[in-house]
């Protein structure tokens, strides 16, 4: 079969065979407007084990009547870290045509024998920049933002008479609050596989490092699925791909307790029992104690918290903080309702303004040596980009931080090889202080290996779909030895392995 579009995903089921939403979501909008598309998930894997084999597999599906080849924003994981950097920054001697294994020939291989197929790129991050600056010469258009109307548009004029970047940040056509289904069995979704739900667009917080306020919104339905909206997909892809498992990609998905019982009011009305991996804020749990029973009874089994630091000035200068007593107790709390087989993760931040070693060195000890509700952590230096590749024209539009903007107004000063410093840190500093914290938090907890990091819960939940005998008790329940831990590691990668393969026949035997 030949297909109008053909949508390459992102990377992250690299690690963690799950769905990328934002691709599928396009794809169904093009569908319900009569268009064909070809999703092939799980790229990254699929390029490094069966790259020439994909590559022939595409020629055979475009046509006279394919209009566009379509690439998410995070190839970066073939730049390495940091996402802004050029590749010949990253490592020495690296040229472009060794990044982005087989996308050059891809991309090169369409032009030659299909020169009617235009090459578009979505997503407004850096990482999408940095694409864009490598490989602009071979693209027609990128799409900066979310993408479902301008990409309709731009299959409707065949690619013709559009500009070579294009902003969607809001779609005006799509009706988000009243999203139909997203995934389709064209997609070879696996039985009992985890998918991605969207509840809400947008962020309504404005963390000072972060860039999606810059893409935030204003608390209006529209932004926010209606209830029959999320019934109807919980139980078509229930019906269809016995899926009881999800992840939700909400930015906070307990920004309103209004919110949350809207999706537990549609969990309830399917009937079945249901597992859900999500962001969720902390302060708000403080603030909103009955959410986090609400959050149980729907069935939340991870979630991911934003924490940032725990030294109250630090956590105060990003829009964050409410004092590392209140912080704990509330995760506590939250982990007596939720159950020990619930996984609680939270992510951190070293460089903030106002930290110091000394200040840093108290709450990552506590973290480190003492009894915490939180399973697994991630600690990270903080990343700003450098002044180079702001002023860059074809960053113009693209979103920064606060931090980024007004450097000065918070203590930053940026080095001369692209790096920054202030009072008490350099980058390479809290990067070192970082890496530290996250080997001695895992040789003082040797238990909680990858298997149950709230991160990789999915994979977790995963399980199901290769082992269907397994009950959800047996999944979820805690590991508090490392022999039943490496085991149960193995069986996640051997389960990992296998719905891989999975996929990639079905694609291929399509």
């Amino acid at each position: 079969m030949k297909y109008n579009a053909i949508l390459f995903t992102d990377i992250s089921d690299y690690f963690i065979p799950i769905r990328v939403h934002g691709a599928y979501s396009i794809a169904a909008h093009l569908r319900e407007h009569g268009y064909t598309v070809k999703v092939i998930d799980h790229q990254a894997w699929l390029w490094d084990n069966h790259g020439e084999e994909l590559v022939r597999y595409v020629e055979s599906i475009i046509g006279p009547e394919t209009i566009f080849v379509g690439f998410s924003s995070t190839f970066s994981r073939y730049f390495g870290e940091p996402f802004y950097s050029s590749p010949s920054n990253i490592k020495p001697n690296l040229k472009k045509e060794d990044c982005f294994p087989y996308m050059r020939e891809l991309i090169e291989r369409i032009h030659l024998m299909h020169p009617h197929v235009k090459m578009v790129l979505g997503g407004q991050g850096l990482q999408t920049y940095t694409f864009f600056e490598e490989y602009k010469d071979q693209l027609d258009c990128w799409v900066r933002g979310l993408g479902e109307d301008s990409i309709l548009k731009y299959v409707r004029n065949r690619g013709e008479n559009f500009p070579l970047v294009v902003e969607d940040v809001y779609s005006s056509e799509f009706d988000f609050h009243n999203q139909k289904n997203v995934f389709q069995p064209q997609d070879h979704i696996l039985k009992h596989e985890v998918l991605p739900i969207a509840i809400s667009r947008g962020c309504r917080f404005k963390c000072k490092f972060c860039t999606y306020p810059l893409l935030g919104r204003k608390p209006s339905e529209e932004y926010i699925r209606s209830e029959e909206s999320i019934y109807n997909e919980l139980m078509y892809n229930y019906e269809n791909f016995s899926t009881t498992s999800y992840m939700f990609t909400d930015d906070t998905f307990n920004e309103t307790t209004d919110k949350v019982e809207r999706v537990l009011r549609a969990v309830d009305r399917t009937g079945v029992d249901m597992n859900f991996w999500a962001y969720i804020r902390v302060e708000l749990l403080y603030k909103f104690p009955e959410q986090i029973g609400l959050l149980g009874q729907m069935g939340l089994k991870a979630c991911f918290f934003g924490l940032e630091s725990l030294y109250d000035p630090a956590a105060k200068s990003i829009g964050k903080g409410m004092g590392i007593d209140k912080v704990l107790s509330t995760l506590q709390d939250a982990k007596d309702a939720w159950g020990k087989a619930s996984s609680l993760h939270g992510s951190f931040i070293i460089g903030l303004p106002h930290e110091t070693q000394n200040t840093a060195d108290e709450w990552t000890n506590l973290l480190i040596e003492g009894e915490t509700p939180l399973d697994t952590i991630s600690c990270n230096r903080l990343y700003l980009i450098p002044e180079k590749v702001m002023r860059s024209k074809n960053t113009s539009k693209v979103f920064f931080s606060d931090f980024e903007l007004n450097k000065s107004m918070y203590g930053y000063e940026e080095t001369s090889d692209g790096g920054w410093k202030n009072k008490y840190w350099t980058d390479k500093s809290a990067n070192v202080y970082a890496k530290n914290v996250i080997d001695r938090f895992v040789e003082n907890r040797p238990h909680f290996t990858w298997s149950k990091s709230a991160q990789n819960t999915m994979a977790v939940m995963n399980l199901k779909v290769t082992n269907p005998e397994l009950s959800w008790e047996e999944i979820h329940k805690p590991v508090d030895n490392e022999e039943d831990a490496k085991s149960f590691e193995m069986m996640i990668k051997d389960s990992k392995n296998m719905i891989l393969d999975m996929y990639k026949e079905r694609v291929f035997n399509d």
